[in-house]
């Protein structure tokens, strides 16, 4: 896939933030060079940075926040130092693994995954800690940051699930794929513009300063579109699976079908709990409705799930994901073996065993963006 040459004509200030734009933003391809030292070292202060400043606000947060604070606002407080550890570490490990070797830009993209949520929770101490000290301002700004971060993440992390599912599809799957992510993400970014607004008083806001009517129809809507892209993703790596245990011929084609329904179960909890957090969150919005502990709950969970599955299943630490080798390749490069699986799985649909496709290997999402 070539990067957008509209990018590339971008006005960069330095070189080695371009160089991480580039690896980070690139998806599907593989990198012709491993990740500049330079850009490295950027990547790691920037990491390191978020993890430290994090910690120095959640610290903070304990001297500052009176004891009556509430229940969800202090397990959302204690939790984001140990989830920005996480975030860190899989954004330090993906620096090591990056800088080493040429990785597909799949992997690529798991980089950004961390660095997103680990600013993300930095953000989310500096909420915290600025609403006990009764700075308004930076306290709004900061939630501002915290929808921008994680919207970013969520974003990475399904079109990380478009990419994989995308070679499996058939007549029509991978169009309707597309379409559900797109306005998901629309619809998503719809609703955050109206939250920050509200909460940064240029709209009016609901009941109880609670959100409008519009708003929180805008909310679920995103909420139902997500669970659809989702269920029809899990469906698709699913249905493939079968057809590959159902036709196998040998260990290989088992292998395959096994890591296949592996990525299904991972993405079916990881996505899952995404969108009960969303659900949640627009729920809380709601006048008369208060679920902030549980949201605060499902928000941990939520984020242990998806770092646990971008460091895992990503490509990143291959010796973490399923011992796969068919015809000499490991399952280091994820989008390859789903690529291959989605040729082996329409074989064996439509002709009920897995002998040597004729069709040759399609280059999918070429002009998802």
């Amino acid at each position: 896939h070539q990067f957008p040459v509209s990018l590339l004509k971008m006005s960069w200030s330095d070189e080695d933030l371009k160089q991480i734009a580039i690896r980070l933003l690139t998806a599907g391809a593989t990198s012709t060079e491993p990740l500049g030292a330079r850009a490295g070292k950027v990547l790691q202060v920037l990491l390191c940075g978020s993890v430290v400043l994090c910690w120095s606000a959640s610290g903070l947060h304990l001297k500052v926040c009176p004891a009556t604070i509430e229940s969800w606002l202090d397990l959302w407080g204690q939790s984001a130092p140990w989830l920005g550890i996480l975030a860190g570490a899989g954004g330090l490990l993906y620096v090591e693994v990056a800088s080493q070797s040429a990785k597909p830009g799949y992997t690529h993209l798991a980089g950004m995954f961390f660095l997103c949520t680990a600013v993300a929770y930095s953000l989310v101490a500096l909420t915290i800690t600025a609403g006990c000290m009764g700075y308004t301002l930076f306290e709004e700004s900061s939630l501002a940051g915290i929808l921008i971060a994680e919207t970013l993440a969520y974003g990475v992390v399904q079109l990380m699930i478009l990419l994989k599912v995308e070679p499996l599809c058939q007549d029509g799957e991978a169009a309707s794929l597309r379409y559900c992510l797109k306005l998901t993400g629309l619809l998503w970014i719809a609703w955050a513009l109206l939250f920050v607004l509200r909460v940064c008083k240029f709209i009016t806001p609901g009941s109880n300063d609670d959100g409008t009517v519009f708003e929180i129809c805008v909310g679920f809507a995103a909420v139902l579109a997500f669970s659809n892209f989702t269920a029809k993703s899990v469906n698709i790596m699913l249905k493939s699976s079968q057809f590959l245990q159902q036709a196998a011929q040998g260990s290989a084609e088992g292998d395959l079908a096994q890591i296949v329904r592996l990525h299904a179960l991972a993405t079916g909890v990881a996505s899952g709990a995404s969108v009960l957090q969303l659900a949640l969150l627009i729920a809380s919005q709601i006048p008369t409705v208060n679920v902030a502990y549980e949201f605060a709950v499902v928000h941990v969970a939520d984020a242990v799930c998806n770092l646990a599955c971008a460091m895992s299943l990503s490509g990143l630490v291959p010796a973490f994901s399923v011992p796969l080798k068919v015809g000499g390749h490991s399952g280091g490069d994820v989008l390859g073996d789903f690529a291959r699986a989605g040729r082996l799985a329409r074989t064996a649909a439509d002709y009920g065993t897995v002998g040597q496709s004729l069709q040759p290997a399609v280059a999918y999402s070429d002009d998802l963006l």
